[in-house]
């Protein structure tokens, strides 16, 4: 029997992929850094959590959720600086980066044996990489069984959650973070979103050029484009979201006059499975409100 789409959508926002072996757990001789968030909440949803982490209390903002760093996690600094003393103090069995942190791997390597944690620059779907990427990392953390559960578990999430919404919308989707009054970043190709909506079946409703990570920034006024479209709309911790919706574009865009403009928890559009699973929660409820 197919779970109901209201218990999918509970498993799945709840965070109900970031412990799945509760007994599981890096060995006492791996001390990992991860200076990826992505490759963080991965390690984290296969109980096997970082040593460090790169801008930990930020993380814990933005990713947050039942991926949360523990306390005892060490903030190593910055994603793309992190500090020279505190990785020297940890003595790190391993540290993991992303292909855009790349630059960074000969000087890492100094402190320890680097480990590339690849979603994004193939030309693969982020999606798909991610999956890839997460049994690579528990390959090299020795967790090759939970990064196949997670996996599994990830792909029955998203499979559910598909079926749940047969018949529920054919509108396309806008996905969108905001940025300001004027401008917003639109998910489109190339990005772990438009994974995500592939797997959930939702038509994405921006097809034009994106950046590295799948993204365009764009003025508001291009969301008029598809008038007919469902804008589902979310912003890291800093923005004003408030003084954006209360603006004179954003409150002329068809989608908000014609109440399909709906928000989002704040969600890391950049990371691995949990974040996918997450992104899909949450626009599957979005789009059935």
């Amino acid at each position: 029997m197919v779970t109901s789409r209201r218990s999918v959508l509970k498993l799945a926002g709840a965070g109900a992929l970031a412990c799945l072996f509760n007994g599981a757990g890096l060995a006492a001789s791996q001390r990992v850094v991860a200076l990826d968030w992505g490759a963080a909440e991965t390690m984290i949803a296969m109980a096997s959590p970082p040593t460090g982490l790169a801008e930990r209390d930020a993380y814990n903002k933005v990713v947050g959720d039942a991926q949360c760093a523990r306390p005892e996690t060490v903030d190593v600094g910055l994603r793309l600086a992190p500090n020279a003393e505190a990785l020297y103090a940890l003595k790190p069995s391993l540290i993991v980066i992303n292909s855009a942190q790349a630059y960074m791997r000969s000087s890492l390597e100094r402190f320890a044996p680097v480990h590339t944690f690849t979603i994004y620059g193939t030309e693969d779907e982020p999606l798909a990489m991610a999956e890839e990427a997460t049994s690579l990392l528990g390959k090299a953390i020795a967790a090759q069984e939970q990064a196949a559960e997670l996996r599994r578990a990830t792909a029955t999430v998203l499979q559910q959650l598909r079926l749940s919404l047969v018949g529920k919308t054919k509108r396309p989707v806008f996905v969108v973070q905001l940025q300001d009054e004027h401008h917003a970043a639109v998910f489109g190709k190339g990005s772990l979103v438009q994974g995500v909506l592939d797997r959930i079946g939702i038509s994405n409703a921006w097809t034009g050029k994106a950046d590295f990570w799948g993204l365009s920034v764009v003025g508001l006024e291009a969301f008029a484009a598809v008038p007919e479209a469902i804008l589902v709309y979310f912003a890291l911790p800093q923005v004003d979201v408030a003084s954006i919706r209360s603006g004179f574009f954003w409150q002329n865009l068809p989608q908000v006059r014609g109440k399909r403009a709906m928000s989002l928890p704040s969600l890391w559009a950049y990371g691995g499975l949990p974040s996918a699973t997450r992104i899909a929660a949450a626009i599957a409820a979005a789009v059935d409100r």
